[in-house]
């Protein structure tokens, strides 16, 4: 008798047909099993790279040293996730933060800023005048003067905040009232100085 088997005809007795097609069955069900059992555990793997408190158990924690990883979800949602850390909030070039303390010996319009702070606010501005002046042949060395702190970069620096106004920002900011321009005046220490009245 002739038997037809995936394609391919086979002679041979019924009896030894059957059992290899039950054979073949019973391997295709071990197959099964042992693809739906690979299918869940790379379920369980995906829930805990996307969402690791998702399925609340224990061996679903997993740590590097003593600090627990981060699932796709931790890595994104709040205050440090990657939307309002890096992309929503962008760092401002020649920008400060400091503490503001008052200052009765200044008028209304002014504000003491710090020299170290001033030096950074207007670097570019001191970079340009060292090279116009020809203190300096490249921008390199000016930026070199500038981090040496010689006389000539401060005397440059006390020209350039004369006409130049610095915006202050104090936090929360609301409405315009919170960002206001004031004339700056060179101050030792670290604390941005403003008159008590403002």
């Amino acid at each position: 008798m002739v038997y037809v088997v995936r394609g391919k005809f086979v002679v041979g007795k019924s009896e030894q047909f059957v059992e290899n097609l039950k054979e073949i069955i019973d391997c295709k069900i071990c197959f099964c099993g042992t693809v739906i059992n690979a299918q869940s555990h790379v379920q369980f793997k995906a829930s805990n790279l996307t969402q690791i408190e998702m399925i609340g158990i224990e061996e679903n924690i997993f740590y590097i040293g003593n600090r627990p990883l981060k699932s796709l979800a931790d890595a994104l949602k709040g205050k440090q996730g990657r939307f309002r850390r890096n992309l929503l909030g962008k760092r401002v070039d020649y920008s400060g933060r400091s503490v503001i303390v008052v200052d009765p010996s200044l008028k209304l319009y002014e504000c003491g800023v710090p020299k170290e702070m001033a030096l950074e606010l207007f670097k570019p501005m001191i970079v340009r005048k060292l090279e116009e002046r020809g203190l300096v042949d490249s921008e390199r060395n000016a930026r070199r003067l500038v981090r040496a702190r010689s006389t000539e970069v401060y005397e440059i620096l006390d020209e350039i905040i004369k006409d130049r106004p610095v915006l202050l920002n104090r936090a929360p900011t609301l409405h315009r009232v919170s960002i206001q321009a004031f004339l700056p005046v060179l101050r030792e220490g670290k604390a941005i100085t403003l008159h008590p009245m403002v």
